[in-house]
């Protein structure tokens, strides 16, 4: 146990120790941060995959537009992937043994870091991939009845539409928790 002039001291030199059940605390939410990462990284994946599959299937017999909308698609699926995993590791690079507003300034730039990629870096790559949607479409619309290729382009839209407003919560959601560290380190 702590005299209070101990504590007082740490606290002037803003060095007080994690308490254990905040750590404890701390571990299953970036066990549960991570778990959902993986799945986006999951999901990513399996959409890069079947695009890639796609592109050696057609791939032989295609136009360059085609090809090179195929190639951009899949490329932007494979950077986020990767930003998703240099993610992870940042936040599991955050050491626990420091003093709780060390840590509090290390969980402050992750949560900086990534809402600097879903602001800046996200949009990016969802712009890219679209651009490469829409370097397929002349092919497709030679290649596909009208009714397919309408219903393509058609349903293009609202997933386009969801994307965009999945981002815009998980953004707002991001913002909330960093207003919530400045608050607590505010304190």
């Amino acid at each position: 146990m702590k005299t209070f002039e101990e504590l007082q001291n740490a606290w002037n030199s803003n060095d007080l120790e994690i308490d254990e059940s905040f750590l404890n605390q701390l571990s299953g939410t970036i066990k549960k941060i991570n778990a959902k990462k993986r799945i986006t990284m999951l999901v990513l994946g399996i959409t890069a995959i079947i695009l890639l599959i796609y592109l050696f299937w057609i791939g032989k017999d295609a136009p360059l537009l085609f090809i090179a909308g195929l190639g951009i698609m899949i490329t932007s699926l494979f950077i986020r992937i990767v930003l998703e995993q240099l993610s992870i590791h940042k936040l599991s690079k955050i050491p626990k043994d420091h003093s709780f507003y060390t840590h509090q300034d290390r969980l402050k730039s992750y949560y900086t870091s990534r809402l600097v990629l879903h602001q800046w870096i996200t949009p990016i790559i969802l712009i890219a991939y679209w651009i490469g949607f829409v370097m397929l479409l002349p092919a497709l619309r030679e290649n596909l009845s009208i009714f397919w290729f309408n219903y393509v382009w058609i349903s293009s839209i609202p997933i386009a539409i969801v994307m965009v407003l999945f981002i815009a919560y998980h953004i707002k959601k991001e913002r909330k928790t960093l207003e919530q560290l400045q608050e607590e380190i505010s304190n």
